[in-house]
Formats: structure tokens, sequence, C-alpha cells
């Protein structure tokens, strides 16, 4: 009887292992969210009309131009 459980312990811990393994493969790799990215997050989520989304956005976008240039 102990020997079955040591074995049933044995194959949960391999199944968990290669679960673990699996899934951290699959994941894309994730970007850091861009001020561009939360301010469209915020558009869609109805805090923000379109005027003022293209407004910030155009602020954002100068200040981007002004730091590479």
């Amino acid at each position: 009887m102990t020997t079955v459980l040591v074995w049933l312990l044995v194959a949960a811990a391999v199944v968990v292992l290669l679960r673990h393994l699996a899934r951290r493969d699959d994941r894309p790799a994730a970007r850091p969210r861009t001020a561009e990215d939360l301010l469209a997050e915020r558009f869609a989520r109805g805090e923000l009309d379109e005027p003022e989304y293209r407004a910030r956005l155009e602020v954002l976008r100068e200040r981007h131009l002004d730091r590479a240039g």
C-alpha cells in the first residue's frame, strides 16, 4: 500500500512539473505597456471620450518626438 502511494505521488509530481514547463514555454514574451497602451485601454473602457483621447494621444506622441529628436 505504501509503495502505491509513493508511485502515485511521483506520478503526480511529474505531471505537475510537465504542465508547468509546458505552460511557461507557451506564454508569449510580455512587453511593457506603454503610455499609449494605457490611454487606449482607458478609451476602450469609456473613461475618455474621443476628443479627449485624441488630444492626449497627440501630447504623448509630441513628447515622444521631442525626446527622439
